[in-house]
């Protein structure tokens, strides 16, 4: 097998999908830095890297969208699939959402999560919408969900008003 060199790599990376350009984006920085790359260290770089993505495309009180692609046969566990739509069509959000959760993919590309008692789909959203807004967000007005506007004594829903500190509710959730 042939060695190939930086510039080889590079040219070759640049046909591979995205993924595969941030592993060698990591490796780059590892040798950089003089440090071993690590299984570990490769997991946290693709949380990240799907964070600033989804944070690229996802404003708080977006809606997203959740389809059911399959139940188990004894109903503890679903397929799921996470969408956005915006100006430039639909976007399945699958990969990143399940890089970012640390989820399991079903063979379907489709996102498997475990439980049953309660909405899948809209746990899947809270938890995305925690993972990206944890540090909480700003009141967004009519649209804002945040439990805090039902717990009295706190200001009615206006823009700016106040700072949610749970960023669960940041994402808006609907079923497909």
């Amino acid at each position: 097998m042939k060695k190939l060199t930086w510039n080889e790599l590079d040219e070759a990376c640049k046909s591979l999908p995205e993924i595969f350009r941030y592993e060698q984006s990591y490796i780059e920085q590892c040798l950089t830095n003089k440090v071993k790359p690590t299984k570990q260290g490769l997991k946290d770089f693709h949380k990240v890297e799907a964070k600033k993505f989804l944070l690229s495309i996802l404003k708080p009180s977006s809606v997203v969208y959740t389809v059911l692609r399959h139940v188990s046969t004894s109903g503890m566990s679903r397929n799921i699939s996470v969408l956005f739509s915006n100006d430039d069509g639909i976007h399945n959000l699958d990969f990143y959402v399940a890089r970012l959760l640390d989820a399991q993919r079903a063979k379907d590309g489709s996102i498997k999560v475990n439980g049953c008692g309660m909405d899948m789909g809209f746990h899947l959203v809270y938890s995305l919408s925690r993972a990206l807004f944890n540090s909480g967000y700003k009141c967004t007005g009519k649209s804002c969900r945040s439990n805090d506007h039902s717990n009295a004594p706190h200001p009615k829903r206006k823009r700016g008003s106040m700072t949610h500190a749970d960023g669960g509710y940041c994402l808006n959730h609907r079923w497909l």
